[in-house]
Order: C-alpha cells, then sequence, then structure tokens
C-alpha cells in the first residue's frame, strides 16, 4: 500500500520523473534480491555449520567417561576443530556477503538518485519544475527504494525459516530405528560367518580389523579381548 501510494502521489508531482523511477525499480530490485540470495545462503551455512557443532560437543560432554575408556579422544579433538573451522568460515562468508549487500545497496541508490538528480535539474533548468517539488520528489523515491529493498530482501528472513520447517517435517517423518532397515526372520539364527572383514577408522592408514574369518555357532561363548580402542 505504501509503494501504491507513493507511486500516485509521484505521478501528480512529476510524471517524467516518475517513469525515471519506474525505469530504475526493477533494476534496483534485482540487485537486492540477488544480494539477499547470498546472505540467506550463507546464514543457512552458518546455521547448519553451528547445529552441527554443538551438536558434536553435546554428544561428547554425554559420553565422556566412554571417550576415556575408548582412548579415541585424539579422534574427537580433531572432529572438533574441522567443525569449528567450518563454523569460522562459514560466518566469514555471511559477514563478506553482509558487506557486499549493503555497498550494492548503497551503490544502486545513490545511481537512481543521481539519475533523479540529473533529470530534475535540466526540468528545473527548464522551468518545468520548481526546487520545493523536487525536494518532495525525493523523499518519496527514497520511500519507494526502502519498500523496494524490502521486498527484495525477503529471502533473508523466509527462507532460513523455511529450511527450518523442512528439517523439522524431515524429523518427524524418519523411521523408526527399530524398523528401518530391518528383516522378518523366519527361522532362528544358527550360526554367524564372517568372512574377509576389515574396518579402521576413516582417518587412519592401519587396520584395527585386517582379514577376519570367523564362524560363530549358537551356544558358544566368545571373548572379544584387546586394549582399549582395538576396536572390540
Amino acid at each position: 500500500f505504501d509503494l501504491i501510494g507513493s507511486l500516485i502521489v509521484m505521478i501528480n508531482l512529476n510524471l517524467k520523473l516518475t517513469l525515471l523511477c519506474l525505469c530504475m525499480i526493477p533494476i534496483y530490485f534485482f540487485i537486492s534480491k540477488k544480494s539477499s540470495e547470498q546472505i540467506s545462503e550463507s546464514t543457512m551455512k552458518v546455521h547448519e555449520t553451528s547445529a552441527i557443532f554443538n551438536g558434536e560437543i553435546f554428544e561428547i560432554l554425554n559420553g565422556i567417561e566412554d571417550l576415556k575408556l575408548l582412548n579415541i579422544k585424539n579422534h574427537y579433538i580433531k572432529q572438533i576443530s574441522e567443525n569449528l573451522e567450518n563454523v569460522v568460515k562459514s560466518v566469514l562468508k555471511q559477514s563478506l556477503n553482509f558487506i557486499y549487500f549493503v555497498q550494492n545497496i548503497i551503490l544502486a541508490s545513490d545511481l537512481v538518485t543521481v539519475l533523479v538528480l540529473l533529470l530534475s535539474g535540466v526540468l528545473i533548468l527548464e522551468n518545468e519544475i520548481t526546487i520545493g517539488l523536487y525536494t518532495s520528489f525525493s523523499i518519496y523515491t527514497t520511500k519507494i527504494l526502502s519498500i523496494t529493498q524490502s521486498l527484495g530482501s525477503l529471502d533473508i528472513m523466509i527462507k532460513p525459516v523455511c529450511v527450518t520447517i523442512e528439517r523439522v517435517k524431515e524429523f518427524f517423518s524418519l523411521d523408526s530405528e527399530n524398523e528401518s532397515n530391518s528383516k522378518q526372520l523366519n527361522s532362528e539364527i544358527q550360526s554367524i560367518s564372517f568372512r574377509d572383514m576389515y574396518f579402521r577408522y576413516k582417518e587412519d592408514n592401519e587396520y584395527v580389523i585386517e582379514s577376519f574369518n570367523e564362524d560363530f555357532i549358537a551356544g558358544d561363548k566368545i571373548l572379544l579381548r584387546g586394549i582399549n580402542g582395538s576396536g572390540k
């Protein structure tokens, strides 16, 4: 309503200046929208990396005793460092995008102001408008640009909220851990066989379990022996 009302007043003040503004508004809107999209993407990245980092810290604090027993603190320290680095990078990128957004808006606003001033100067020299009319028109021009920027920047507010809603819906639509990847067995398990089984942590070069072959029969008593963190 502010946009329509301002345009009506501007048309009544001077049609030529209004047409000039109408030609510039799409460009101003495009610049605002593109810049705001970059900010919204970087903001979502900040939320995502921060959530991963906070979740990792929460998990480690809850299982601190297990980490000591399993002697895998170095693995988690490295993982925390990587997640923290991702958070810092995403925050820096968000800050840079915000700076670009502000500078782009200032540049586009100054361009519109200069063009309006140029045409107004010509019209004033030709006695088509007065300085007072130009002053009034400038006030409404600023209002129009402000409204256009708000419309172009809706992504900054709406997109992160939409992503949050999608994540919540995704969480509630997950299958139960007791049901996912499960198979119905028609008979009792009589034996379990391992053939050429290997295992290692992704950041380690050495295998914790290498070329493991064994048959376990129902009723067997098995002892797994090894030091803490050996992969039992």
